[in-house]
């Protein structure tokens, strides 16, 4: 019952954020115009490694081994741990982040190659960079500490942070955007005030919460050997959709517009990626670990088996929406301003690609942290390894044809050669196995999809004549709505709405 109650406390702050992401997009998609795409590009720079480098290997490294301190109510022998991982992350990054800012120009030039024959473009791009990139060191500091307060069972705080970076962006290219060179230089800086506002945040409630962690003397232990030794594994691991994102920012640095386009759509799925996959991701990571430290091995994978369940409720819905309603929600959105139809037809489009794997997306937040729990960062690297060349060719290929969705089709198929993968050598070594009531239980789902679908559809076919901003968004809202309550309903009569989490 605590992973749902704890899943839930993660998906609100979760909603809330999103909710001023949205907002934060809407205006940078009215404010930008054409340097959308060098933002976009400078932007993805520090999120990417953030992905790969904080929130993914550093969590899933670093989460099981002090949850492993923490369960004999070692908390001493834990945070001595902490404090040495911290001391030794803070000297990594300010030399990992002084050497990325000096040879800036050489990494905009292999992130987005086709921007080099715009200098215009390049050079804008390298100018943001600057001051984009040191929110990776904030940022980075603040994931070791959200894994020591989600170990500990505080989720609020850490589930929060995301908030702080909306609304600081949303200040700042309001107020900030007169006093700059240009709108794009605004949010810049605002994603620098942002990564010092969030990392102040989490020390103050880490103070609070009476955990100390601090600068210590570095000594190179066993754990802090298996600690980094684990890590390097997991960035690839863990972070295989956020390497094919980069691949496909590379590739769309040579299709005009395609960065922002992918940006925008890649904004929307993560929507519900955010909320469920995250959500269930975070608090699944320290559970298990729990569970598998003290020999539990059915309820480990009772919890995974719930955890899927759970997710699946909630993503197939989310992914067959987004492909029915792709043009109606990007246009009510994101048309205006600089932002004009023909730009949400793009959106869409993107979108629609994108979503066909969201299910996937999230799946691999449920089946990784399995491996991760039990140490094994090897299967996740030879698998995601396989999947970035699976993306790279794809991308490469279907991108001919496709153009810029060609980009997010390759996406999304290499995230669902990725998902089987996972599963695959989990049922190999039975360490988990989709039961046959969970299969009877995604089949209803399914069904409960169905009927959404062609509600949807028909509700799209019906002729509103009245334009205004107040009756689109009533009528936006009503088709949201009609939707939820079609699928909500048949899933109570077919029984899908139960989640117990109780004997787990």
């Amino acid at each position: 019952m605590q992973i749902i109650k704890s899943g839930v406390i993660v998906a609100s702050f979760t909603l809330i954020s999103r909710i001023f992401g949205y907002i934060r997009d809407i205006l940078m998609a009215s404010y930008l115009g054409l340097h959308f795409d060098a933002f976009a590009v400078a932007f993805r720079l520090p999120n990417t490694f953030r992905t790969l480098f904080a929130e993914g290997a550093f969590s899933a490294a670093f989460v099981p081994m002090f949850s492993a301190k923490l369960a004999p109510n070692n908390k001493e022998d834990a945070f001595t741990f902490a404090s040495q991982i911290f001391s030794l992350l803070f000297i990594i990054l300010l030399l990992f982040i002084g050497a990325m800012m000096l040879f800036m120009p050489n990494i905009i030039s292999i992130l987005a190659p086709g921007f080099i024959k715009d200098q215009e473009k390049f050079l804008l791009t390298i100018s943001l960079a600057y001051f984009t990139t040191p929110y990776l060191f904030f940022i980075s500091l603040a994931s070791l500490y959200t894994g020591v307060m989600n170990s500990c069972g505080k989720f609020a705080v850490a589930a929060a942070l995301p908030i702080i970076l909306n609304l600081v962006m949303i200040l700042a290219i309001i107020f900030l955007t007169p006093l700059s060179v240009t709108p794009s230089h605004a949010l810049s800086y605002g994603v620098f005030i942002a990564g010092i506002s969030q990392f102040a945040t989490i020390c103050y409630a880490v103070h609070r919460a009476d955990i100390h962690i601090g600068f210590t003397k570095i000594v190179i232990t066993d754990d802090l050997k298996m600690m980094f030794r684990n890590m390097l594994p997991v960035i690839i691991g863990s972070g295989v959709v956020q390497i094919n994102l980069a691949v496909g920012t590379i590739i769309a640095s040579f299709i005009d517009g395609a960065a922002s386009i992918l940006y925008m759509a890649d904004r929307l799925n993560q929507f519900p990626l955010a909320i469920i996959g995250t959500a269930l991701g975070t608090v699944l990571l320290p559970a298990l670990s729990k569970q598998l430290k003290e020999n539990k091995l059915k309820e480990a994978m009772a919890t995974q088996g719930k955890a899927l369940e759970l997710a699946l409720f909630f993503a197939l819905p989310c992914a067959f929406a987004l492909g029915v309603i792709s043009d109606t929600l990007i246009s009510f959105l994101f048309e205006r301003g600089n932002f004009n139809a023909q730009d949400s037809f793009k959106v869409a489009n993107a979108l629609s690609a994108l979503a066909v794997g969201l299910p996937a997306f999230i799946m691999i937040k449920i089946f990784t942290p399995r491996y991760f729990a039990q140490y094994d960062t090897t299967t996740p690297v030879k698998i995601s390894a396989v999947c970035i060349v699976a993306n790279i060719i794809l991308s490469i290929a279907l991108s001919q044809v496709y153009s810029y969705v060609g980009i997010a089709m390759a996406t999304s198929i290499s995230a669902w050669i990725n998902v089987s993968l996972l599963y695959y050598f989990q049922y190999k070594r039975k360490i988990f196995i989709i039961e046959k009531k969970s299969l009877i239980y995604i089949g209803k789902v399914f069904c409960s999809c169905l009927l959404m679908i062609i509600a949807l559809i028909l509700f799209e076919r019906i002729d509103f004549t009245i334009s205004s901003a107040i009756y689109n968004f009533i009528i936006f809202v009503s088709e949201i709505l009609f939707g939820s309550v079609v699928y909500l309903s048949s899933s109570y009569f077919l029984k899908t709405l139960n989640f117990n989490f109780r004997k787990v």
